[in-house]
């Protein structure tokens, strides 16, 4: 179940939004202050920061900061009232992944959190697909593949992320998969989500 560490010098808030996304799912740690949240990040495996932008002392600014360079691939989700929404848009143009604006229904809250987890696993899976065709062992005698794995080969040499998608296949025999050589299974975060194409059949 995803992890969510939430930081927020209002307690108020802290709780309600714990509440919340211990009922939905979540793992939830919070935290009052920035100085707290990364003494927590690193015993707590988050996988998504939930900040207030303007806390008492440091702000969620200076977490972001922080955060980008202790744990460059965690996103942070920034909170903020009306009259910081330029503010919050500045986090964005310094790394934030996102920002939802205060007062907020608890489904948006949800629905932020779940887009940007989603995306998060999006952009590990393109890493690993990244570093798996930097392997020349990697064979298949698929024309198809072979085509797909070209096109992904030349993407992979710009920022862009790959998705590789196609139909799904029940109730068939798949007797020579596109493992790399001398593998007896597929690289774990390639077996999932809509990346499991990558290893399609191979006949």
């Amino acid at each position: 179940m995803p992890a969510v560490l939430i930081v927020d010098d209002d307690r108020k808030i802290r709780l309600t939004l714990s509440i919340f996304l211990e009922r939905r799912g979540y793992r939830v740690r919070d935290v009052a202050s920035v100085k707290a949240a990364l003494t927590a990040l690193r015993e707590f495996r988050a996988d998504i920061v939930l900040s207030d932008l303007k806390m008492e002392g440091e702000g969620g600014i200076e977490l972001l900061a922080a955060v980008k360079t202790e744990h460059p691939a965690l996103p942070v989700i920034i909170m903020t009232a009306f009259a910081t929404v330029e503010k919050a848009v500045g986090a964005i143009k310094l790394g934030a992944a996102d920002f939802i604006v205060k007062p907020f229904a608890p489904a948006e809250i949800e629905q932020v959190l779940s887009r940007n987890i989603h995306i998060q696993g999006l952009e590990a899976d393109s890493r690993n697909l990244r570093a798996a065709l930097g392997r020349e062992d990697l064979l298949t005698r698929s024309e198809a593949l072979q085509g797909t794995l070209s096109l992904a080969e030349r993407s992979a040499r710009s920022e862009a992320t790959v998705l590789v998608v196609g139909r799904e296949r029940h109730g068939q025999e798949h007797d020579r998969p596109a493992y790399p050589r001398g593998k007896r299974t597929p690289p774990g975060a390639l077996r999932r989500g809509e990346l499991r194409e990558f290893f399609a059949d191979a006949s």
